[in-house]
């Protein structure tokens, strides 16, 4: 009787912890079942739903895309109904491994089709053709290549599983992420080579002309690498990546991408105080606006910094000297740092008017003055870097001041042909006419719109004055603690540019060339989540707009 009363006061505790059990069971995902060292894992939900949405939109780009769900079902004992993993198995030190997560509905029925036993928890297996390992992980079955040691599958840690988990939506029907392992791993091979910039860019010009192979490692390495500033830096930061993909059934497509810090970081209160200005009668294929005062976009100027100087003989400089470039990385910086929010426009030249005239940014900042003697200096910098550097290119910039509109500010301006050392050959001023206008000279006006804003541009000046016309008219009405950033771009705009660059670089050697139209209306919106502790990018690309993409892809 004693025995039986102590069970039913410790009846309520078992059911509880039984009721838990069967919850952590039922919650269980396939990132449960990844093994331990686990780099990067792409979830699929449900097979046959990848069929119904994936193989139409497909069609649409022109390409044939095997039923999977149909293969899947063909094997025996495979759940269509739920969700696959592929992803890469770290072994060792640059060793790697592809393994796959697949769903059973009955692990022994799927093992005994490939001639394995069940009753071994690693039971070697024929799939395909391929001699292969399997293991039943829960509700999956775990297929790799064999290994010696299978202590490599062991099953990752429950936090990190949980926290892939908790941003990746279970809805989303592509799911891609990089695992802290993964992270570290990245960041190993982005920064195992050594050598100077100018090394690197060398580099980067020999590799344009090979051909990638996208099974060889050492190609990923070599690529890798040469994106080894912005990699280290991003990977420094965070620890976790995570991306989805979706497909409704009318073909729109739905895309985020979540990174996520290795440590809690605090964003400063902001506010936003632009006008929400264009330019009067051109079609704008790109505008964006937000703060700047942020982690991530500090991170993102900083890793464009130190990227340029593997990409500085794009503008012709073939060494770039270490001390030049680092006071060149203080300045820019220093001027950025000023800049509390931003707001940028890329415009869609008409007919006649030059086709690289065409951008414009406005920047809020706590003194007009201060930031335009900032940005003199960093020209300063600039022609520093240049004239101290070996180069094939003059990109020196002259300064002059200029008045708008009573507004005093100035102008950076460099003469193409002469930079390019080709002044005296007429074709080269006549495109960079039809290109940059002002007889082929490239310029920069700096504006001072009032105490706190400042205008930067290169448009012609008869579309500046009246930009600058419509901002000093249009009230600014500020927004308190913005969520982030705002990206919205026209893709028939865009295309409609990239054909007349293309017709004013080419010209009358365009032969067989047509220009390229995107029969869209609609426009593409990006949404960045700055102002949070992790970094969200969210965009819907509506259906025509993928439609008329994959009518360009058919019709190449």
């Amino acid at each position: 009787m004693l025995a039986r009363r102590k069970f039913a006061a410790l009846r309520p505790l078992v059911v509880c912890l039984l009721l838990c059990l069967c919850g952590s069971v039922l919650a269980e995902t396939v990132y449960d079942a990844l093994p331990r060292n686990t780099l990067v894992a792409v979830r699929i939900s449900q097979l046959e739903q990848l069929d119904q949405l994936v193989q139409p939109l497909a069609a649409t780009f022109g390409v044939d895309m095997p039923a999977v769900g149909d293969i899947a079902a063909s094997i025996d004992g495979v759940d269509v109904g739920g969700d696959v993993a592929v992803g890469l198995l770290q072994l060792g030190s640059r060793s790697y491994t592809p393994f796959v997560l697949l769903p059973v509905s009955d692990y022994k029925s799927f093992v005994l089709a490939g001639d394995g036993d069940a009753g071994l928890e690693y039971t070697p297996l024929t799939l395909a053709g391929e001699e292969l390992v399997a293991s039943q992980r829960g509700r999956w079955a775990l297929v790799a290549n064999p290994q010696k040691d299978k202590n490599q599958f062991g099953r990752i840690d429950v936090a990190t599983a949980t926290r892939i988990a908790n941003q990746a939506s279970s809805d989303s029907l592509v799911t891609l992420a990089i695992t802290p392992q993964g992270v570290s791993e990245l960041r190993s091979i982005a920064g195992s080579r050594s050598e100077a910039p100018y090394r690197t860019a060398s580099r980067r010009r020999s590799l344009a002309n090979r051909k990638m192979n996208w099974t060889s490692l050492s190609d990923w390495e070599q690529r890798l690498t040469l994106y080894k500033a912005p990699l280290v830096q991003l990977c420094d930061k965070c620890d976790l990546i995570v991306m989805s993909a979706d497909v409704d059934q009318q073909q729109s497509v739905q895309l985020a991408i979540h990174l996520i810090p290795k440590e809690p970081q605090s964003i400063a209160e902001t506010r936003l105080t632009l006008p929400a200005a264009e330019v009067a009668g051109q079609r704008h294929f790109a505008i964006a606006e937000g703060p700047w005062n942020s982690p991530w976009v500090q991170m993102g100027v900083q890793m464009y910094v130190e990227h340029f100087a593997t990409r500085s003989d794009d503008v012709g400089i073939s060494y770039l000297s270490p001390s030049e470039f680092n006071n060149l990385r203080k300045s820019l910086l220093r001027t950025s740092d000023m800049i509390h929010s931003a707001r940028a426009l890329a415009i869609t030249p008409q007919q006649g008017q030059p086709s690289m005239c065409n951008t414009a940014l406005l920047v809020e900042v706590t003194n007009a003055e201060e930031f335009l003697a900032a940005v003199d200096d960093t020209m300063t910098e600039w022609n520093e870097l240049v004239n101290n550097s070996r180069h094939t290119n003059d990109f020196v910039f002259e300064s002059k001041a200029i008045t708008v509109a009573d507004r005093q500010g100035k102008r950076y301006s460099v003469d193409l042909p002469s930079a390019f050392r080709e002044e005296d050959v007429p074709e080269v001023r006549e495109a960079m006419h039809k290109m940059y206008g002002r007889n082929g000279v490239l310029v920069a006006d700096v504006l001072p719109v009032d105490e706190t804003h400042v205008l930067v541009s290169d448009l012609t000046d008869d579309l500046r004055d009246r930009l600058l016309s419509d901002i000093r008219q249009t009230e600014f009405q500020p927004v308190e603690n913005p969520a982030g950033w705002t990206f919205v771009l026209d893709p028939a705009a865009l295309q409609d540019w990239q054909n007349q660059v293309y017709e004013q670089v080419i010209g009358e050697n365009a032969i067989g060339w047509k220009p390229k139209r995107l029969e869209c209306q609609n426009k593409v919106v990006v949404e960045v989540s700055t102002q949070s502790p992790k970094l969200t990018i969210r965009s819907t690309i509506p259906t025509d707009v993928v439609q008329a993409v994959g009518k360009l892809f058919r019709d190449k």
